[in-house]
């Protein structure tokens, strides 16, 4: 790398990268398909949007887009575990047409060491939107992952047939 100037650099500088989360924002939610799959995440320069909700304190989030594959009870998992500390990654799940009509799935069974966080009951071919938060002034780390990372996944507790 080369840096360019018309005077001279006496004294050292910091130069740094940042990259903002491609699912940062409502739009640009990344779809997440079929269940027990792991998909990797971050929340470096992770943000709120206008408009975006905010269930609790949040200072920045990640967006993603999953339709149910049947009628059942799911439950959101991060890093593997059936485990998430609420207040450091609130996840929270969503149903509507858009940003300004969503509606929080009401919530099963939440936090319990038995069970992932949170658990709802999904019809199938519904598309759910799960926002993953960043609460203010902190972020749970995981064994074996960076900084703001994490794994999420979606998977069945348990069918219910209708």
């Amino acid at each position: 790398m080369a840096v360019e100037s018309d005077r001279p650099i006496n004294s050292p500088f910091e130069f740094g990268i940042s990259s903002v989360p491609l699912n940062d924002d409502f739009k640009d939610r990344q779809v997440i398909e079929g269940t027990g799959v792991n998909y990797l995440g971050h929340q470096v320069g992770s943000s709120l949007e206008s408009g975006e909700p905010r269930s609790v304190l949040l200072g920045g989030s990640v967006w993603y887009e999953w339709h149910a594959p049947t009628n059942g009870v799911f439950g959101v998992g991060l890093n593997g575990s059936s485990f998430v500390v609420p207040e450091t990654m609130p996840v929270v799940v969503y149903t509507g047409n858009g940003l300004d009509s969503l509606v929080a799935v009401p919530v099963i069974q939440a936090g319990l060491g038995n069970g992932a966080y949170p658990c709802f009951e999904a019809t199938v071919n519904r598309p759910y939107f799960i926002q993953v938060g960043r609460a203010l002034g902190g972020f749970q780390s995981f064994p074996g992952l960076d900084g703001d990372e994490f794994r999420l996944s979606v998977a069945p507790t348990r069918t219910i047939h209708r």
